[in-house]
């Protein structure tokens, strides 16, 4: 019961401290995160950026019918004028594939660079000391990602990738904005409900911006027992008032009977397929139960609004003990 109060009062002073900080400074960014959860208020807004984008004074968008060309991608092409048409009818768009050669930069730098423990700076370690960090801590880490992925030459391809900007493009209707990725580790291990809805493992909604896309890879094997990520068909375009009054988060009983189990997707592949998908729609990714997965997403908006400095910046939280960081010899030159 202790453990709960204590998580209970991190996750309450993050929302709180996120709240305020968002409120006097990014006040659009603020409104976007209250109003942007009612679906009329959403349609409304893409109508009135799509209608000023196509008024004289703006130039056209391009015509992307044809597939674009493997020469300068580094994911696999698709049709990109189709791929928007079933991202809006369905949310989700699978069939992507990154190349030998970014996933296995991407796989090496996990290996090599400092992990950060549930995102908290003061716990960072290599990925080959999760068991020593865990009991160097003591805690239980549900995942760990890097913050300095953004700055890695296989992520500036990616975010440029012809494939990915003209599918971002055609979906949003407008040049898409780069707003920030992460990658990060969802571990194998026994949480409590509490530590998977801080770990997005359980079914949400992003509310990036008034139509956002996400691209997803997978950078390890996922199978059924190494969290494969589910989503919802159809939810980013109809919820319940219900449902849209809660803002991000709903039981998955009630989207069951909402949406019916036949909605539900659930993807597993080898390392290096990926997806894309409108974050508003419901999604999740299951807790790992034997395999760690390591994984990879970018996130592109209509509107920059100066809040995402990277898609899950670290920041500092309450201390649950008062031991000071061991971290000075869990260092990058350790590697598994």
């Amino acid at each position: 019961m202790q453990d709960f109060l204590v998580g209970f009062q991190i996750k309450l002073y993050d929302y709180l401290l996120d709240t305020l900080q968002t409120f006097f400074r990014y006040p659009a960014h603020f409104l976007l995160r209250k109003l942007g959860r009612f679906q009329v208020l959403r349609n409304w807004v893409i109508y009135w950026r799509l209608h000023k984008r196509r008024s004289p004074d703006c130039v056209p968008l391009p015509d992307t019918t044809q597939t674009v060309q493997p020469v300068s991608s580094v994911v696999k092409p698709l049709q990109t004028r189709k791929a928007a048409v079933v991202l809006r009818r369905h949310g989700l768009l699978t069939g992507l594939q990154l190349g030998a050669a970014p996933l296995s930069a991407l796989q090496t730098f996990a290996r090599q660079t400092l992990c950060y423990g549930d995102r908290d700076p003061a716990c960072p370690f290599n990925y080959g000391q999760h068991a020593l960090a865990q009991t160097t801590y003591q805690r239980t880490f549900a995942l760990a990602n890097y913050p300095t992925v953004g700055q890695t030459s296989v992520l500036q391809q990616l975010r440029q990738d012809p494939t990915i900007l003209e599918i971002a493009e055609n979906y949003l209707q407008v040049p898409p904005v780069f707003v920030g990725s992460e990658l990060w580790w969802s571990f194998a291990a026994s949480t409590d409900p509490l530590t998977q809805c801080k770990a997005a493992q359980v079914f949400h909604c992003d509310i990036d911006d008034y139509r956002a896309i996400r691209f997803f890879f997978y950078l390890t094997d996922v199978d059924a027992h190494s969290g494969p990520h589910m989503y919802i068909q159809g939810s980013h375009r109809q919820k319940s008032w219900l449902h849209q009054l809660a803002g991000g988060r709903a039981t998955e009983a009630s989207l069951k009977v909402f949406y019916g189990d036949t909605a539900i997707t659930t993807i597993h592949g080898p390392a290096g397929i990926g997806f894309a998908e409108d974050s508003f729609g419901y999604h999740m990714g299951q807790p790992p139960q034997t395999t760690d997965r390591l994984m990879l997403v970018m996130l592109f908006t209509m509107q920059d609004y100066g809040a995402h400095p990277g898609l899950r910046p670290l920041r500092s939280r309450p201390a649950q003990s008062t031991k000071p960081s061991p971290a000075a010899f869990l260092t990058s030159a350790s590697i598994a």
